[in-house]
């Protein structure tokens, strides 16, 4: 089973969806680190910092 790859979001990033979440995680040496778990209605390039469209706050 292969997972969508989310480099657009952060290096390393991988994500699988489960019912209306997804989780995003990365393997490192051979383990699974679970970094979030979000609801999938969620605008994930906010959420990780690469929104070029959002501004900044102040």
């Amino acid at each position: 089973m292969s997972y969508v790859s989310r480099e657009d979001l952060a290096p390393g990033l991988r994500m699988a969806a489960l019912d209306r979440y997804v989780i995003f995680f990365r393997v490192l040496d051979g383990t699974v680190r679970i970094e979030r778990v979000l609801h999938g209605a969620r605008n994930l390039p906010m959420l990780f910092g690469t929104d070029s469209d959002a501004s900044p706050a102040d």
